[in-house]
């Protein structure tokens, strides 16, 4: 200021600017400032840097943070403790990049109460297998109270990613809060309703087995669970910097880091908020006001719906399960733990399953016995069955020898041949078709139909023609005729 006085009461017109407009006031104080512009040697560690700073900061994929961008420069040229983030700041201001953050509103919450949970997609990572580029998701936890985080990075939100990132979440704390605060995602919940949500199934078999209440915020409404919000600029800028400096790590070594992050780099800071840190205030307030873990750890069930097909089955995971036919058109939902699948019926269970070793497992009692038997490559021994119980040993014989090549073709004529001997079961003559038929071998259910005809009409005619005893005494049956 002593500066700026001088500089003024230099000028030869200083007692008679009073009078002057404050426009022209103006313009003859501003060349002052230029003469007070301090130095800054400091920047000069930046200067050679420049384009590369631009670069990080302005290029379309994955772009950092001012803040990253100077803990990625400061390591990868050894500045640290040579050029402060206060000067970097001001550096990319004079760049033009720096933008100003928002201010949201604070509210406090007690020791072990609330937890909010969220997710967030943080970047995309090569498949060093297929060659691909796949998005990257971060799962963000963070306790209200001390605002120590909890960051894993994940490829999907799928029900079993999810409901292990909660497991982990809550591990690594040591305990469980009362509540856990979430959006709307389908993992969480399925149906969104601001009195009464429908809750995801595993995530409530997950609340029950921890003890902790579901507290789903409103649609669109990021602020209920601010403090998690707030995490997202911090974590994806975290993720994109270990990204650039561990570009050949997969994401189990990148979430040890992360982990490592929470605890001991932005946990040992003071917090932009509370003005503590984080990890001093969990050690010494909320760690012992969480509840304690489970002895046994939560095992996730997937839940699905599946139809039940024309041809009794579900298909889940690619494999198929059978169902009793009183099931066809129906829609069933399907629980799978570990090795064990439950398929549920109006909130009843149907049957339960062990997963498939093979394409498809079925329960015999499911389906006709025919059909059963198919199944299984023993049809041909299910006609012979059949045609012995409904007809007797003849007719038996006959289909060993028509099925003495287990076939399709040689099952359609085994069907046909019974479809024929229906039609005339009970009659006097049909035994004698039969042996004449295995005698000849013939397998055509034409000709034993056409062989059946003629022996009903002779039959008849027997019955018909009145006869002395004389001419009963010259009468052969039909089959010595037929040779």
């Amino acid at each position: 200021v002593y500066t700026y006085i001088k500089q003024f009461e230099a000028m030869t017109a200083a007692a008679e600017m009073v009078a002057d407009s404050p426009e022209t006031i103006r313009a003859q104080l501003l060349p002052l400032i230029k003469g007070n512009h301090k130095p800054a040697p400091v920047k000069s560690f930046l200067e050679p840097h420049k384009d590369e700073i631009r670069g990080l900061i302005e290029r379309k994929t994955d772009p950092l943070k001012a803040k990253t961008a100077w803990q990625v420069i400061s390591e990868r040229y050894g500045l640290a403790g040579t050029v402060s983030y206060e000067t970097f700041k001001r550096f990319v201001r004079d760049m033009g990049l720096a933008t100003p953050q928002p201010v949201t509103i604070r509210i406090e919450s007690e020791g072990g109460v609330e937890a909010q949970i969220d997710y967030a997609k943080v970047g995309t990572r090569t498949d060093p297998l297929t060659g691909k580029r796949s998005a990257v998701q971060a799962f963000i936890g963070t306790l209200s109270c001390s605002r120590l985080p909890f960051v894993q990075f994940v490829k999907t939100q799928c029900q079993v990613s999810f409901t292990e990132s909660i497991v982990a979440m809550f591990c690594f704390w040591g305990g469980v809060t009362k509540r856990l605060s979430l959006d709307n995602l389908k993992a969480g919940v399925v149906k969104a309703d601001i009195w009464d949500p429908q809750l995801n199934r595993t995530l409530e078999a997950m609340a029950a087995h921890y003890d902790f209440f579901i507290d789903p915020c409103r649609v669109a409404s990021p602020t209920e669970k601010g403090k998690v919000e707030r995490l997202v600029q911090p974590v994806r800028e975290l993720y994109r910097r270990l990204a650039e400096l561990h570009p050949h790590e997969d994401l189990t070594a990148l979430n040890a880091r992360a982990l490592r992050w929470c605890t001991e780099e932005y946990g040992r800071r003071p917090h932009g908020t509370t003005g503590v840190e984080p990890m001093r205030v969990f050690e010494e307030l909320e760690r012992g006001s969480l509840s304690p873990l489970p002895v046994k750890a939560f095992e996730a069930p997937v839940w699905t719906k599946a139809k039940v097909h024309p041809d009794q089955y579900i298909r889940v995971k690619k494999k198929l399960y059978s169902l009793p036919a009183r099931y066809i058109g129906c829609e069933v939902e399907v629980r799978i733990t570990g090795t064990i699948i439950d398929i549920f019926h109006l909130e009843q269970n149907i049957r339960s399953y062990t997963v498939a070793i093979g394409p498809r497992y079925w329960v015999p009692g499911d389906f006709p016995e025919g059909m059963d038997a198919m199944m299984r490559g023993s049809y041909s021994g299910y006609l012979i069955r059949k045609a012995q119980a409904e007809f007797g040993e003849e007719v038996a014989a006959l289909m060993r020898q028509v099925l003495d090549i287990p076939a399709n073709q040689t099952s359609r004529r085994a069907l046909g041949i019974l479809d024929k001997l229906r039609l005339h079961k009970g009659a006097p003559y049909l035994v004698e078709v039969v042996k004449t038929a295995q005698r000849r071998h013939i397998d055509q259910p034409r000709v034993i139909a056409e062989m059946l005809t003629k022996a009903q009409a002779t039959c008849l005619s027997d019955l018909l023609a009145p006869r002395s005893e004389l001419g009963r005494a010259m009468v052969r049956d039909v089959s010595q005729f037929i040779n």
